[in-house]
């Protein structure tokens, strides 16, 4: 399950938006963070691109199993 919402930002020519992220499985648990940012959806002439940013951290339910810990940085243009 990820939560996430959009704020307007620099003069409402971007919108920010930060997210929490939990999944939960019989093995493992994982959670997120996630920064992304996107023009502002209502400027017409505004090509779509988003930039993002997303920690993550997987944990088993086994005692003895390893925490993993990513990042990932992402860039997309549609044109």
């Amino acid at each position: 399950t990820k939560l996430a919402y959009g704020f307007p930002a620099f003069n409402d020519r971007l919108t920010l938006t930060p997210g929490v992220g939990l999944a939960l499985s019989p093995d493992s648990r994982t959670y997120s963070l996630l920064w992304a940012l996107a023009p502002y959806a209502q400027q017409p002439q505004a090509e779509p691109w988003q930039l993002s940013l997303e920690g993550e951290q997987q944990e088993g339910n086994a005692a003895e199993s390893a925490v993993e810990h990513s990042l990932k940085l992402r860039f997309s243009h549609l044109f």
